[in-house]
């Protein structure tokens, strides 16, 4: 409903407030969380110009700060995904990509920073990255099967 009132208001020139973030939830959970980000972004991606009922828990019965604060983190995720993304070569790092190859590693290959970093068994960046210089390799240790902080 609030995305037909945005267009029938845009046809016309008026600047729209709408009333999304909303839920039936009385906790902070699942429900919430995704009843407030579908309708906060429906409202966005529509082109409303104001949103209410930032805080408000339980179709208008009660508000919080921890729902506020929640209503914040949700909203900031929203407005990057409004802001749009960047898809070029220099984004994507097809230089990267090409120098690489189809069977490549390019965790050994030079970033745009001059810079390179080594991964450990854990899959995951961690203490154990080492910056390297210019695509050359400093001696390091051996790392173990896992960081431990999987």
């Amino acid at each position: 409903m609030a995305v037909a009132m945005v267009q029938i208001a845009h046809s016309y020139g008026f600047p729209v407030y709408i009333n999304v973030g909303l839920t039936d939830a009385k906790l902070p959970d699942a429900q919430a969380g995704a009843e407030k980000a579908v309708t906060l972004l429906l409202g966005v991606l529509a082109g409303a110009d104001t949103f209410g009922h930032c805080g408000i828990c339980g179709t208008d019965h009660a508000g919080s700060l921890l729902w506020l604060a929640f209503d914040d983190e949700l909203m900031s995720y929203v407005k990057r995904i409004a802001r749009g993304f960047a898809v070029d070569a220099e984004h994507l790092a097809t230089d990267v990509i090409h120098s690489v190859g189809p069977a490549g590693n390019s965790w050994r290959k030079s970033t745009r920073s001059g810079t390179s970093v080594r991964r450990c068994g854990c899959r995951r960046l961690c203490g154990h990255a080492s910056p390297t210089t210019s695509g050359r390799a400093k001696a390091q240790p051996p790392l173990p099967i896992g960081c431990g902080d999987v």
